[in-house]
């Protein structure tokens, strides 16, 4: 599975577990945001968000800015927009900074286990 696939499924979990968000991201106030992070934020590291195009990057990660991480974030933004830096990353260095975030005891998932983490930060 593709890993826009694998944020799309994620997030569309995310947003079904709180009915109250509206349908439409750009109707979201600074509260939904916080909702939606506050649902994600064991998540997110997970995704590989480095092996992204730059147009999925732009549809379907910018909209939700607000739910990342501001160093995270910025450090993505960075390497979307640093052609000549894209080219130079491996995906070696993206999972070991993403790696480097996550801290299993920490996670607390009821719908997804250990092993769907495992399958989703190899994948």
């Amino acid at each position: 599975m593709s890993e826009i696939r694998i944020w799309v499924h994620v997030l569309e979990w995310g947003i079904a577990q709180n009915s109250e968000l509206p349908s439409d991201v750009a109707n979201y106030s600074k509260d939904d945001f916080n909702i939606l992070k506050n649902t994600l934020q064991q998540c997110i590291p997970f995704i590989k968000f480095y092996d992204l195009t730059s147009k999925e990057f732009h549809n379907k990660i910018l909209p939700y800015k607000r739910i990342f991480p501001k160093e995270m974030y910025k450090d993505l933004l960075i390497f979307y927009l640093d052609q000549s830096e894209s080219n130079n990353k491996s995906s070696d260095d993206s999972d070991s900074r993403i790696t480097r975030e996550i801290n299993l005891r920490t996670v607390d998932l009821k719908i997804i286990t250990y092993q769907h983490i495992e399958l989703i930060s190899i994948n």
